[in-house]
């Protein structure tokens, strides 16, 4: 049985904080932010009630969040047995499931004895429950956007063949229970009293009135299908709903690697304008990861490179140097003089985010091949970036390899400019 249901509920008080400082081995809770980290509470199976709590990961540093449930309740001691068994199988699933929409499991409570331990631990990444975050989003100016993005990822399972208009239905009483978090529906006409339809987004009123239409057969004629709904909601000419830029984009980074050249080129040179725009949250853990990919694979090219940069300041210093800084010490060390190029002219937006041992050891050894290139581009180009890079430099690298690759690229230009030229004379009298 799985261990966590559906149904959750902010029970203030409802269990006691009587944790200890280390939970879990290499694992700390954090300071709560506000009294909503103190009372969220998920109900599991055999009437046991799990906390949700802010922790921080020691090695290596990492956010994270650990549910924490107490096993000495008089249902615990009876069904002990049932319990180490759920609690066995639900670990053994989360270690070896990896899945966008489950949380990755990074530690929990051993259970090496017959008994049950007094508490029980689940670390995972850092999450948020979803009624808290559409709390704190909600007056911000682009929840339009979170929210168009969100019930378009969750039509798929409402669009069974036939078109039944239960479930057409359904969706609406969906959507009204995403605009109106901190109500319940007790009752039809709520699902279109003026409250409602003011919380739900203008483009989106016409259509979700239709799907929640009321009436017999009359109604059912008028009610909207969900494919249907789907249909004008994408219908740009009409303003639809899910026909808006961020949707398009989010789509689009799912199927980049299937996109030809040419789209991607104009898709990239967009997204940089875009991106200011969409959600902080989507920018760094869905639109940056594909990115990333495709800058490491190959299926984006080098104009991803552009939209990253605009993403860089909204990471933390940790997430910059887990995420964003292999990749861009693999651009580095690429042969293609292009990529090169590229990141040299970048180099100002992001070299201060670039720790100094990072530079000395794997990035200025790849640019360094720059100061003997062939290529007049890139030479020039990596000239200009020592502008930026030398502060970085340390040690031998500052005061002798640069000093070296310097001198040497300036001598070989003298001999470029000046003994080339003269002995082409000599060969050729009459030049």
């Amino acid at each position: 049985m799985w261990l966590f249901t559906k149904d959750s509920a902010n029970t203030v008080g409802s269990l006691g904080l009587g944790f200890s400082s280390d939970p879990v081995t290499g694992f700390t809770f954090s300071p709560p932010e506000s009294n909503q980290d103190e009372s969220f509470s998920i109900a599991g199976p055999y009437g046991l009630q799990w906390r949700l709590r802010r922790a921080q990961r020691r090695k290596p540093t990492e956010d994270a969040s650990i549910l924490t449930c107490s096993l000495t309740s008089a249902v615990a001691t009876s069904e002990q047995d049932l319990i180490m068994n759920s609690l066995r199988q639900t670990v053994k699933w989360m270690k070896t499931l990896r899945h966008p929409n489950i949380l990755n499991w990074l530690a929990s409570t051993e259970l090496t004895g017959p008994k049950l331990p007094s508490e029980f631990h689940i670390a995972t990444e850092r999450v948020l429950p979803l009624r808290e975050y559409l709390r704190l989003k909600a007056d911000s100016g682009n929840f339009n956007f979170i929210s168009s993005w969100g019930l378009h990822q969750s039509l798929n399972p409402y669009l069974p063949p036939d078109g039944v208009l239960v479930d057409a239905w359904g969706l609406g009483c969906l959507i009204w229970e995403i605009f109106n978090p901190e109500s319940t529906l007790c009752d039809r006409s709520q699902l279109t009293s003026t409250d409602a339809l003011q919380r739900v987004p203008k483009p989106l009123v016409s259509d979700y009135r239709q799907l929640v239409h009321l009436g017999t057969a009359r109604g059912m004629k008028r009610r909207l299908t969900v494919a249907q709904f789907l249909a004008h909601a994408l219908n740009a000419e009409k303003g639809g709903f899910f026909a808006n830029q961020y949707v398009s984009t989010l789509l689009f980074l799912e199927e980049i690697q299937l996109k030809d050249a040419k789209e991607k080129s104009k898709f990239l040179s967009e997204l940089s304008e875009q991106i200011s725009t969409f959600p902080d949250d989507v920018c760094r853990h869905k639109v940056l990861p594909h990115l990333l990919n495709g800058l490491r694979y190959g299926s984006a090219g080098i104009e991803a490179l552009i939209p990253v940069l605009r993403i860089i300041p909204l990471l933390t210093e940790s997430e910059f140097e887990a995420a964003v800084l292999p990749c861009l010490v693999q651009l580095f060390a690429s042969p293609e003089r292009a990529t090169r190029v590229r990141l040299l002219e970048q180099l100002p937006n992001f070299v201060q985010n670039v720790p100094p041992k990072v530079v000395d050891s794997q990035i200025f050894p790849s640019v360094s091949t720059g100061f003997s290139d062939a290529n007049p581009l890139v030479r020039e180009a990596t000239v200009r970036a020592m502008v930026h890079l030398a502060p970085k430099l340390t040690g031998k690298f500052l005061n002798e390899a640069l000093p070296r690759y310097l001198i040497a690229l300036q001598l070989a230009e003298i001999v470029f400019f000046s003994v080339i030229p003269r002995l082409i004379n000599a060969f050729n009298p009459q030049c």
